[in-house]
């Protein structure tokens, strides 16, 4: 698990929108997805189910449970790159570790290629908004 750096470092914007996009050739597509419930975008984009990422399926099954414990939902869908906007953020160590640990199950490369262990993943958690994965 490593071990804790002592910084709280929230995460408050999205980090996979660059303002050096915005002057990019890079399309941005904005769609008005036909569900109630935000877990079920991934039964319309066909996102998941290479390398390491969940298929649509568990895509569903993960993020509807974080809907529903956290009120986290899918905010940003690029080709590898899925950002959920959370609320109400977890605000203590102790439920950003439990958290942390559902994240690397969910994307490894959260820590094995970003925070390097999951206590620092757990400290970038806590007042967080945005919880980013990325699969390689």
């Amino acid at each position: 698990y490593g071990e804790y750096t002592g910084k709280i470092n929230p995460c408050n914007y999205f980090l996979s929108i660059d303002k050096s996009d915005l002057n990019s050739d890079e399309t941005l597509v904005l769609f008005r997805i036909p569900v109630k419930e935000p877990w079920k975008v991934f039964a319309w984009i066909p996102f998941g189910g290479w390398n390491e990422c969940p298929d649509p399926v568990d895509m569903i099954a993960v993020c509807k449970y974080w809907y529903e414990k956290f009120g986290a939902f899918p905010a940003i869908i690029k080709s590898d790159i899925l950002e959920m906007y959370v609320p109400e953020p977890v605000n203590n160590i102790e439920t950003a570790f439990d958290v942390a640990k559902e994240q690397y199950g969910f994307c490894n490369d959260t820590v094995d290629q970003g925070t390097g262990t999951i206590k620092s993943l757990a400290e970038t958690l806590v007042d967080s908004k945005i919880w980013y994965f990325w699969w390689d």
